[in-house]
């Protein structure tokens, strides 16, 4: 199968450039520009896939798992210190902090691990229908790599999630238009690292004119409403309890990070 033209999106992830901004803006000792701390991300990582370190009992720490330990951080806004103090503490030979982070997105714990992860794969192979190959990777890497240095290898490479998965998956592109619906809403949050903001605005053109009204969360992490926005907030809840839907290209300000600003 062959990957549909654009298929890799192909937009710079924004929420690590936002960290790395906001490390800059605040002081930090791992660069003193934002490119500065993606590179040394970058090599930090090149170093741990040529020579994980060991922390702790049998436990290593690798460049794999600095690049989870990243995402995880991004997903909520008050973690980005704790990446912060992780990437220093890794510059000096200590990987608990990072390997935490690591640990939580992948679901492991303590008495075990979260099959989160393996239902995600499940679900997504179950709804997606689109199966891509080595070749395929291959072809599009460059341009995964260009988009971003830091994500781009390994964003790509996850396109073979789905590959030998045993069942099909039900559609390529799943039909959401919806003529004649009653508005529905659709909050779109500028820094998320996992829905890109962009996708709420073609959801809204795909639901169809008039039907998809889109809000703006110029904001951190995964998600909007759960950041505790009060613009946010009650935008939602006026919408869910009471109906009211706010004007389209309405603008939710973001709050300032508790702590270091």
């Amino acid at each position: 199968m062959r990957p549909p033209e654009g298929w890799c999106g192909c937009r710079r992830p924004a929420a690590s450039d936002h960290f790395a901004q906001w490390c800059v803006d605040t002081g930090c000792a791992l660069g003193e520009t934002p490119e500065e701390i993606t590179r040394l991300v970058m090599e930090l990582a090149e170093t741990l896939d040529d020579a994980p370190l060991s922390v702790g009992g049998e436990r290593v720490f690798t460049g794999s798992q600095l690049m989870d330990a990243v995402v995880q951080a991004l997903y909520l806004e008050t973690a980005w210190p704790a990446l912060e103090v992780g990437l220093q503490l890794l510059a000096a030979d200590e990987g608990e902090t990072l390997l935490g982070l690591a640990d939580a997105l992948s679901g492991r714990h303590a008495g075990g691990w979260s099959d989160q992860q393996d239902a995600r794969t499940a679900i997504t192979c179950a709804d997606r229908s689109d199966r891509y190959t080595v070749e395929d990777v291959l072809e599009q890497a460059a341009a995964f790599e260009e988009a971003s240095p830091l994500f781009g290898d390994t964003m790509v490479w996850g396109a073979l999630e789905s590959t030998d998965w045993p069942v099909r998956g039900k559609a390529a592109h799943p039909d959401v238009s919806a003529p004649g619906a009653p508005p529905i809403l659709l909050v779109g949050n500028t820094g998320d690292p996992a829905t890109p903001y962009e996708g709420a605005a073609r959801m809204a053109e795909r639901l169809g004119k008039g039907v998809g009204v889109e809000l703006t969360y110029e904001g951190e992490g995964h998600g909007a409403y759960d950041s505790g926005n009060t613009c946010v907030r009650k935008a939602v809840n006026a919408y869910l309890l009471d109906g009211t839907v706010p004007a389209a290209g309405t603008v939710c300000e973001r709050e300032p990070l508790q702590g270091k600003e």
